[in-house]
């Protein structure tokens, strides 16, 4: 599957609150996958961000590289990937 541009489809209010908000009938009625892809987007987009800087050994960069190719993702992607799997975890463990 193709990425799709943060800024490639019009993202409306409605879309945005999609998942959240929009029920679904037992009848099959389910949205389109463009309109789920354009609240996903509009939900990722929506979050603020920060920007880090990071020391990694080469060695680790390499194998991030090799990885983030091998799963066709970005090099970024995966360390967010990564970062958000853990924290995931950990914060499930401490609710526990």
């Amino acid at each position: 599957m193709t990425p799709i541009e943060p800024t490639s489809l019009p993202v409306t209010p409605k879309d945005a609150d999609l998942l959240a908000t929009e029920a679904i009938e037992d009848d099959g009625d389910f949205p389109d996958e463009e309109t789920i892809l354009r609240g996903l987007e509009a939900a990722i987009a929506a979050r603020e961000t920060e920007t880090i800087s990071l020391k990694i050994p080469k060695s680790v960069m390499i194998s991030l590289a090799k990885v983030a190719e091998h799963h066709d993702m970005s090099f970024t992607g995966l360390i967010q990937f990564y970062i958000g799997q853990g924290l995931r975890q950990h914060l499930q463990d401490l609710e526990a």
